[in-house]
């Protein structure tokens, strides 16, 4: 199973494929693994599939971090957004860190597109 940037299909477990990284893309070889764009998520929810969405119309290149169901085991997220909510989009290049999934899909068809 090849996966492309900014797909978004939550893990599939009956493969076999070890997703505790919480990465959706392969890189070719060569091509290094990091991306400036992180989302972080949670499967099944209807505010992270609109920027899944929003990024995979606009052709930007993400990682998406799966986060728990429980709010209270979403540590990472809280690190890095200050809150447990998702999504979270995080542009490392632009050094932005952002929640709201309306704000997000404005920030990527503003400043990623």
């Amino acid at each position: 199973m090849n996966l492309t940037p900014g797909t978004a299909s939550p893990p599939d477990h009956s493969l076999g494929i070890d997703y505790s990284s919480g990465i959706n893309y392969l890189p070719g070889e060569g091509e290094p693994l990091r991306m400036s764009v992180k989302l972080y998520a949670l499967d099944g929810c209807p505010y992270c599939e609109t920027v899944h969405d929003a990024l995979d119309d606009h052709g930007v290149e993400y990682e998406t971090r799966w986060v728990e169901a429980l709010h209270s085991e979403r540590d990472e997220v809280k690190r890095i957004s200050g809150q447990r909510g998702v999504p979270v989009l995080v542009d490392e290049d632009a050094g932005v860190t952002m929640a709201e999934s309306e704000k997000i899909v404005e920030y990527v068809e503003t400043s990623l597109a």
